[in-house]
Order: structure tokens, then C-alpha cells, then sequence
């Protein structure tokens, strides 16, 4: 079995519980549960980057590895935001590129495309039932999603999403004493204000859109199209954190990392996981 992770351990380090070693605590928003774990085994999925070969088999190892030279610098950013060391370019430039891959390669982005395949799929299959038996094999035969194309289409993005980036206006935002932030499997979210809000809000280019991407228990970068953070390190309210911390819980997919077992966080993601349920039912008998 193939495990890779789509958070990278030495992300998930940074958010680990500071008395104790490796611990880090996994909530999950489907059964709303929350457990010990470590960062090994968070943020992975057996075979995530793994890709179809054409003539059979698949490839392990491409995707994977060319997230290593990335990664390999990352703690460089960590301890210069941890110190509050001044931003060289190299470091914005770091950050720019983690945040972008991080986007492009989370679940929240990967089966939303992969879902969108099986859709356009099915709905071949189905004007396929009138069609001849050769045409039927042929479409089974070049249509079919393979593994890993979702995966491979979303980090076609990576390029677009880093320009966008480039021209956030970007501030760091500590927690106070006492503390922490958490992070999930898609830790930079995009909120807008309820009154801003329309079907096209949310994305990276939306002006109103305010970006928060937690990069440790006590760090988090945050952007925004036109308003400027007073300096580059700020200190924060414990109010603000908890507002970061539920736009985080509420942009997640499925789990939801930080570094203790905090019962604020767990009311969120039972409250969250109760919706789903009750969305899933509504689905259900409609």
C-alpha cells in the first residue's frame, strides 16, 4: 500500500502539540470524532498521487517526488516566521508557491474535478446506449477517467493560481499566549463578507475575498486584494483566532489537525457534520 500525503508532514509538524513529541490531534467531519494521531498519518490517502499508465500499471513516484525540492525549503519559511525574521524574496517566494501548490493539490480541488469527469462520463455512457457496439467500446476505451487525471488537471493550475497570489497584500497574524490555531486538508480559505457574497464569490481573484492560511499553532499569513496588514507580524486577539479557526473548520473537506484536543473546535465539527447529514438526507428523498 502507497500512502501520500496531499499536507505535507513538515506542514503538519508545525502544528503539532508542543508537549508532546509527533502527537497531533486528527478531527474528522464526517462522523464528527476527534483522535490522537501524528503527522505521518494525517493528510495522506492511499495512492493520492499516483497516476494510470497507458499501457498498465501506474506511476507512484513522478507526482510525488516533485513536491520534494518544495518541501526540502520549507523549513526555512517556518523558522523565519517563527522568529519573525524580515520576508526576503526567496521566502515570499516560498510561501507564494507552497500556498498555490497546496490549493491545487488538496481534495477539496482534486475530487471536485474527478467528480466533474465521472459526471461528464456517465453522461457519455448514457448517449452510448443508443449507439453501435464498436462506438460503445471505443468511448469505454479513450473516455474513461483514468487514476490520477484529476490530480494532473488541478496542478495544471498551479502556475495561474501563483500570479494571483503574487499581487495579494500579505500579513502575518500571531496568536496570543494560550492559543493555537489549527489547520485541515484545505487550510487556505477565501471568506467573503455575507453582504459582498453572490455565485461568483470565494475565488482567488475576487476583490472582497479575505484570505487566511494558518502556517503553524501560532502563525497565520493572512491576504487580501486591497487592505494592508499595519506590518508584517501583528499580534491578534484570541477572538480573531477563534474566527480563523471556524472559517478553517468550515472550509475543510474531511479533517480538520492542531495540536491539542480543543472542545470548541469539536462543537464546530459536530455542528458542521451534522449538516452534511442532514444535507445527505434532504438529497436523499428528494
Amino acid at each position: 500500500m502507497k500512502s501520500h500525503h496531499y499536507n505535507s508532514q513538515v506542514y503538519l509538524r508545525q502544528f503539532t502539540n508542543p508537549k508532546a513529541k509527533n502527537e497531533l490531534w486528527e478531527y474528522n467531519l464526517t462522523n464528527a470524532t476527534m483522535k490522537r494521531s501524528s503527522p505521518q498519518d494525517c493528510g495522506c490517502e492511499d495512492y493520492y498521487n499516483s497516476v494510470a499508465l497507458e499501457g498498465g500499471g501506474r506511476d507512484d513516484e513522478t507526482i510525488e517526488k516533485s513536491f520534494h525540492p518544495l518541501e526540502n525549503d520549507l523549513p526555512k519559511l517556518f523558522e523565519a516566521i517563527r522568529n519573525h525574521q524580515p520576508m526576503t524574496d526567496e521566502l515570499w517566494n516560498l510561501l507564494i508557491a507552497f500556498a498555490a501548490i497546496q490549493e491545487a493539490r488538496c481534495p477539496t480541488t482534486v475530487h471536485s474535478i474527478d467528480n466533474f469527469f465521472g459526471e461528464v462520463y456517465q453522461a457519455g455512457n448514457e448517449m452510448m446506449n443508443r449507439a453501435s457496439v464498436g462506438l460503445k467500446k471505443k468511448f469505454a476505451e479513450q473516455m474513461k477517467p483514468s487514476q490520477g487525471s484529476a490530480l494532473c488537471l488541478s496542478l495544471e493550475g498551479i502556475v495561474t493560481n501563483v500570479n494571483f497570489l503574487t499581487q495579494i497584500k500579505w500579513g502575518f497574524a500571531s496568536a496570543p499566549n494560550g492559543k493555537f490555531l489549527f489547520s485541515s486538508d484545505r487550510p487556505m480559505c477565501r471568506w467573503v463578507p455575507p453582504e459582498k457574497r453572490n455565485i461568483y464569490s470565494g475565488g482567488l481573484t475576487d476583490r472582497d475575498a479575505e484570505i487566511t492560511f494558518p502556517l503553524s499553532r501560532r502563525i497565520c499569513v493572512c491576504g487580501h486584494w486591497t487592505q494592508r496588514w499595519p506590518k508584517i507580524y501583528n499580534e491578534i486577539s484570541a477572538d480573531v483566532v477563534d474566527t480563523i479557526n471556524r472559517r478553517t473548520v468550515q472550509n475543510a473537506r474531511n479533517f480538520v489537525y492542531g495540536p491539542t484536543m480543543d472542545i470548541q473546535i469539536l462543537e464546530l465539527v459536530q455542528t458542521k457534520a451534522k449538516v452534511g447529514r442532514d444535507t445527505c438526507k434532504r438529497d436523499e428523498t428528494d
